[in-house]
């Protein structure tokens, strides 16, 4: 993908009040040398026939080496008829055969806010719709009225049918990592492709704005992956033509309280890059699918070898309004395969803790209300449980996304130093749904206290590396003398949140509609069988619920002390494909 792009002409083609055609050639941008100015031919034709364009588009493009193009219409319809009655945008395409120079073309409805949509009043840089790249470079991006034809030179795809977001509720985006990684897999076998080799590979989507949202997120995350594109670089390039992405938005109903951008979600794949969070070498992406059904314990790895999110487990395996719930022995296989020594609740208690415990799990009960945000007390408990824990810790509270979510994301505040969006963002590639509502905005409000607390803990563990072990002893053994500046910090306030756990067993919350949801999204014809067989068997073997697949993650596990900015020596490597 170009991350250079110049405009020196612009042809523009619009649709008048009386339903006929008018067609320009004219300067357009700074910097343009009067070898050039004399170069571009003007044009104004009327009553332009739509047979007679394409042949004007041809014999006006021989006279520019660069050039923008611009097609836009006030009339409702009259973009698809031009399309559809006059040339493919693969004719159009076919104009930069042989075109070593960069060229730069939007593609799109007339911009509204243009009254009247006359000629002398267009503005390029404004139109929806963007495609953009460099000829030399193969890949593009494109947002299109309509589906195009491949060509001689130019290979198009779609992923908007294929890879779909599944909702809770009114949330969209963005696509979670498996279908950021058969997105990216997809991509590298295009452009690695020998029938492809000579062929602009262009991914396109079409005018649904929350389609768009997570088609960018797609290529923006690939050409950060594997191309080194820098977040804040890639998202000027998608903004070209000053296009709006939709935000996304927590897994509610009504008005959107927070927004996670585009952006924000970039950062979050470049740092969990940077971090060792994912890396796509080894990836197991039929374990991913596999584990976060409902059926199959819904679970994902939030940071792996160190952090799993899961739905809360119950005293018995059953079925209950719709949900598959699982015994906490259902779970015991994965967890000592992966090294999971802790289990965290977070909710009511729904199965006797000593069943984790006495098969050998560290269990701890940090209640707070479904849907709200911890106390000072809670967070702090959590994050030494979690900085003295042997082993991966195992959280969950009702549905394993609003509670769970938010206390794994101080961690990584913490820890990693990421932002709360970045934070937000990247749980949510791993486990749609998770922090919502009030909880995104508790996590905005910590961010700059937890920045602090890791700083010192950081400190600290420098100077036990640096032989001064008396200093650090406190700040192992707790994190007491560092405060997240909440008003609500007593032991008293936690013993009454733990007096509402009537209150939370005989109500239905946000957590029973969040799993309630999500099952009835995985229904499979084998949801009647046993469940605590289900789950047992494909933990221990899970090649035959697979198709032959391994479900065991090649992860890498990372301490809880790490460097906060700087990947360590003896990171994974990860792949990089350079498109020419």
């Amino acid at each position: 993908m170009g991350s250079r792009c110049f405009k020196f002409g612009v042809i523009a083609l619009t649709l008048s009040h009386t339903g006929h055609w008018k067609f320009n050639i004219a300067p357009h941008g700074n910097g343009l040398s009067e070898d050039l100015k004399k170069r571009i031919v003007a044009l104004h034709k009327d009553s332009l026939g739509y047979k007679k364009i394409a042949k004007t588009l041809k014999r006006s493009c021989s006279t520019m080496d660069i050039l923008e193009i611009v097609i836009q219409s006030g009339c409702p319809g009259a973009f698809r008829l031009l399309w559809q009655q006059v040339t493919t945008w693969g004719e159009i395409k076919d104009l930069f055969a042989g075109c070593t120079s960069t060229v730069l073309v939007h593609l799109g409805a007339a911009n509204r806010n243009m009254p009247g949509n006359q000629l002398n009043e267009h503005q390029p840089d404004k139109l929806p719709g963007v495609f953009q790249g460099d000829a030399k470079d193969r890949l593009y991006f494109a947002i299109l009225c309509c589906r195009p034809k491949n060509t001689s030179i130019t290979h198009y795809f779609s992923i908007d049918d294929d890879l779909v977001y599944e909702n809770f509720y009114a949330d969209f985006g963005p696509l979670n990592l498996a279908m950021l990684y058969k997105y990216c897999n997809k991509l590298n076998r295009k452009i690695k492709s020998y029938s492809l080799t000579k062929k602009n590979i262009i991914h396109y989507t079409y005018c649904d704005q929350k389609k768009q949202a997570n088609a960018a997120f797609l290529i923006g995350s690939y050409a950060i992956i594997y191309m080194d594109k820098l977040p804040e670089e890639i998202y000027r390039l998608l903004q070209v033509g000053n296009i709006n992405y939709l935000p996304f938005r927590d897994a509610s109903f009504g008005t959107c309280c927070f927004h996670l951008t585009l952006l924000d979600c970039f950062h979050a794949v470049h740092k969990a890059l940077q971090f060792d969070f994912f890396n796509f070498e080894t990836f197991d992406i039929q374990e991913y699918q596999h584990y976060e059904r409902a059926e199959n314990g819904d679970f994902n790895w939030i940071v792996p070898g160190k952090f799993l999110a899961f739905s809360g487990p119950h005293q018995k395996s059953k079925i209950e309004n719709g949900y598959p719930n699982h015994a906490p022995e259902a779970y015991f296989t994965y967890f000592r395969k992966h090294h999971i020594s802790t289990i965290i609740r977070l909710n009511k208690k729904m199965y006797d803790a000593k069943r984790f415990t006495e098969a050998g799990f560290e269990h701890h009960d940090l209640f707070f209300a479904d849907g709200s945000t911890p106390s000072d007390s809670i967070v702090k408990k959590f994050l030494n449980i979690c900085e003295n824990a042997d082993g991966a810790i195992a959280v969950h509270c009702k549905a394993g996304l609003g509670r769970t979510g938010t206390l794994i994301g101080c961690y990584i505040m913490k820890h990693y130093r990421m932002t709360a969006a970045e934070t937000i963002a990247w749980i949510r590639i791993c486990r749609p749904g998770s922090v919502i509502g009030p909880q995104q905005h508790f996590m905005v409000d910590k961010q700059m206290g937890l920045w602090n607390e890791g700083d010192i803990y950081r400190k600290k563990l420098r100077e036990q590396e640096n032989g001064n072990s008396m200093a650090v002893t406190f700040i192992l053994s707790g994190v007491d003398d560092i405060s997240i500046n909440d008003k609500r910090t007593s032991s008293k306030e936690d013993l009454d949140l733990y007096s509402s756990d009537d209150e939370e067993t005989i109500k239905m919350t946000q957590g029973d509609k969040l799993r309630a949801l999500k099952s009835k999204r995985h229904v499979r014809t084998s949801a009647s069988a046993p469940l605590s067989v289900i789950l047992q068997t494909s933990v221990q073997s899970p090649k035959s619920d697979l198709c032959g697949s391994s479900c065991i993650a090649k992860r890498k596990s990372r301490s809880s002390t790490g460097s906060s900015s700087l990947r360590g020596s003896n990171s994974l490597p990860r792949t990089r494909t350079v498109l020419r």
